[in-house]
């Protein structure tokens, strides 16, 4: 990383324009590289953030305009709903013990009246996660709903299947083995979707 930064200063990248040609080529050839490299489909979007904490605004704002549900067993999935209801206070979450999988067909929320299913996919604060099965089976069940993955302890680091969600988001400080301060957000195409027809710019 040290090397990095030494040729990036060394090259001019920390003074050039960010509206510029030379730095959106960067953009487009980072895009282009980071979907290589995870296996991230061509017709998903990738946007950079600030952090994944960010993004918990992000999509609350976003693509949220009634509100949404959360699962969790763990502090960051905890602070999520309480970022959600910030912004979206009709917003509900249901706790699971830290040797429970929860029971996807008794979930307390209705798919027709619910934006996003929010889960934390790999939870730091516990050492627990939620398998690639739980998630297929939780994406079938919720039919129009969008379902939302914070990865952050595990993007990069395992081989997701990005099309069995519409949201996954990450800071670069765990897998990625980056410096903090940089954030990743991935969205499908129903969520892009989603986005534009909620079109609230208001934060």
């Amino acid at each position: 990383v040290r090397q990095y930064l030494q040729d990036a200063y060394d090259e001019g990248w920390l003074s050039v324009p960010h509206r510029g040609e030379r730095f959106t080529s960067l953009v487009r050839q980072t895009v282009a590289d980071l979907k290589a490299k995870l296996n991230v489909p061509q017709d998903y979007t990738v946007l950079f953030t600030g952090s994944a904490t960010e993004c918990w605004e992000i999509l609350a704002q976003s693509l949220t305009p009634r509100r949404s549900f959360h699962l969790y067993n763990g502090d960051f999935g905890k602070k999520w709903l309480k970022y959600a209801q910030a912004l979206r206070p009709d917003s509900t979450g249901l706790s699971f013990g830290l040797d429970e999988v929860p029971d996807i067909a008794t979930l307390p929320f209705a798919p027709d009246d619910t934006d996003l299913v929010c889960i934390t996919q790999n939870e730091t604060s516990t050492a627990t996660q939620l398998r690639e099965g739980f998630i297929l089976n939780l994406y079938n069940r919720l039919g129009g709903t969008l379902l939302a993955v914070d990865a952050t302890s595990s993007l990069a680091g395992l081989n997701l299947k990005y099309i069995k969600a519409d949201v996954w988001f990450a800071s670069v400080q765990k897998c990625f083995g980056l410096p903090a301060g940089l954030g990743i957000l991935i969205l499908s195409p129903r969520a892009v979707a989603q986005a534009k027809a909620v079109n609230d710019k208001a934060h």
